[in-house]
């Protein structure tokens, strides 16, 4: 992660939350502060490839309920 999120000039964080909204989902980033919300919304200013997609997919686990 640490790889793409240099690539886009983003933090780690934008591409967790980037990565989820690929996969479909809404991602609920939690914020408390101004400067964790901006670091979140940088998400937005950048899509993943397919390629990177797969990568990070690939390195994901399955939580338990």
């Amino acid at each position: 992660m640490r790889v793409v999120a240099a690539k886009y000039d983003v933090p780690v964080s934008a591409v967790a939350l980037n990565w989820v909204i690929s996969k479909g989902a809404i991602p609920l980033g939690g914020a408390k502060n101004r400067q964790q919300a901006e670091q979140n919304a940088k998400a937005l200013t950048f899509t993943l490839s397919p390629e990177e997609v797969e990568e990070l997919s690939a390195k994901s686990f399955t939580g338990k309920t």
